[in-house]
C-alpha cells in the first residue's frame, strides 16, 4: 500500500469533493483496462492525470492551490485522503451561560495549518463527508479535549460538561461508541462530563440504526446526548421518543428572528414547553443581544450560548475562568 499522488500545495487543498474522487477512480479504471499495471507506472499515471486535471477548477482550493490528496496504490476503488493537519487541530471552548454563570462548554474545531491563519469548521466542511478524514479529525479533537479535561481535573478544577460534535459519516462503521468510551477510559474522564452533540440530520440518514445503537450505548454509559440545530431539518417528535436525547439546542436562526417575527417566537416557546414536558434541557444558540436573552428567558429557555456572553476561548483561558480567585493552578 505505498502512496502515490501529485505533490501540490498544502493547506485546505487536502479536501476534494466526491465528484473529483469519482473522476480519479474512473481514470484509474481506464488506465487498468488498457492492460497497464498502475503499480509500475505511478509516475507516468500521476503526470498524465495532472495534465488532464490541471485546468479544472474543481481540483483547486478556494485560494487556487492544487488539491493535495493521495491514493494508496493497492486501494484504487476506495481512495483515502492523506491528512496533514493532525497536529494543527485544537479545540476552542464556547461557553454555555445560565444566570450569568458558565454551566458548560462546546468544544469547537480549530485548525492551524503550518502556514496561514487559523481555519474554522466551515472551511473544512467537505472533510466531514469522508469517513477516513472525519474519523481522523474526530480522533484528534477528542484526544485534545479529553487531555484538557484530564489536566483540569488533576489541578482540582471543577469541570462542567464539555460538548463534542460528531459528523453523520462517523457512524457508518459500527464502533463509534466503543471507540469514544475507550478513549474516555484511557484519559480517566468521568462520562458525565462529556456530551455528544449531533445534528438532527443524523437521525434521518442512512444507517440510522447504527446511530441509535451508538447513542444508546453512550447514554447507558453516562454520556449526555444533545440534538443540535433542532427545528431546521426533518426530525420529528417521534425522534425525541426513539432516541436517547438529553438536550435540544435551538438553532441561532430562530433566535435571531424571534424578536421581530411572532410565528418564530411561537415556535421557540413551543420548543421550550416541549423540553419541559419531556424533561430535556433547552439551550439557545447565537444570542447576541439582551433583547434576545430576555425573550428567551420569558419563553422558558434559561441556558444560552452566543457572543452576548463571550467568544470561544483556548484551554488556558478556560482554566483562568474556572479557577476560583486566589486559588493556585
Amino acid at each position: 500500500g505505498e502512496y502515490f499522488g501529485f505533490s501540490i500545495e498544502s493547506g485546505l487543498a487536502t479536501i476534494v469533493d466526491a465528484e473529483a474522487k469519482d473522476d480519479f477512480v474512473k481514470f484509474i479504471d481506464e488506465f487498468e483496462n488498457k492492460g497497464n499495471d498502475t503499480n509500475l507506472y505511478d509516475d507516468y499515471f500521476n503526470a498524465l492525470f495532472i495534465e488532464n486535471a490541471k485546468n479544472n477548477p474543481k481540483y483547486q482550493s478556494e485560494e487556487g492551490d492544487w488539491i493535495n490528496w493521495t491514493v494508496p496504490a493497492t486501494e484504487f476503488k476506495a481512495p483515502i485522503f492523506q491528512v496533514g493537519f493532525g497536529e494543527g487541530i485544537y479545540p476552542a471552548y464556547f461557553g454555555y451561560n445560565e444566570k450569568g454563570e458558565i454551566v458548560g462548554f462546546e468544544a469547537l474545531l480549530r485548525w492551524q495549518p503550518p502556514e496561514g491563519s487559523v481555519r474554522l469548521p466551515h472551511t473544512v466542511a467537505e472533510a466531514f463527508k469522508d469517513y477516513e478524514l472525519a474519523t481522523k479529525i474526530s480522533d484528534a479533537m477528542q484526544t485534545r479535549v479529553f487531555t484538557d479535561i484530564a489536566q483540569w481535573l488533576s489541578q482540582g478544577i471543577t469541570v462542567p460538561p464539555i460538548s463534542i460534535n460528531a459528523a453523520p459519516v462517523e457512524f457508518l462503521r459500527d464502533d463509534f461508541a466503543e471507540r469514544m468510551l475507550a478513549r474516555l477510559h484511557l484519559h480517566q474522564i468521568p462520562t458525565h462530563l462529556v456530551e455528544l452533540e449531533i445534528t438532527e440530520y443524523i437521525l434521518g440518514d442512512r444507517g440510522s440504526e447504527l446511530v441509535a445503537r451508538a447513542l444508546t450505548l453512550l447514554k447507558n454509559a453516562g454520556v449526555r446526548i444533545a440534538l443540535d440545530d433542532f427545528g431546521t431539518g426533518h426530525s420529528s417528535f417521534t425522534d425525541l421518543r426513539d432516541y436517547p436525547v438529553d438536550c435540544l439546542k435551538i438553532d441561532m436562526s430562530f433566535v435571531q428572528r424571534m424578536t421581530h417575527e411572532r410565528a418564530i417566537l411561537a415556535i421557540v416557546k413551543a420548543m421550550c414547553q416541549l423540553g419541559t414536558d419531556l424533561a430535556l434541557d433547552i439551550v439557545a444558540e447565537g444570542i447576541e443581544t439582551q433583547e434576545q436573552r430576555t425573550a428567551l428567558i420569558t419563553a422558558g429557555c434559561r441556558i444560552g450560548q452566543g457572543y452576548l456572553f463571550g467568544r470561544a476561548m483556548p484551554a488556558a483561558a478556560v482554566v483562568q475562568l474556572l479557577t476560583p480567585p486566589g486559588a493556585c493552578t
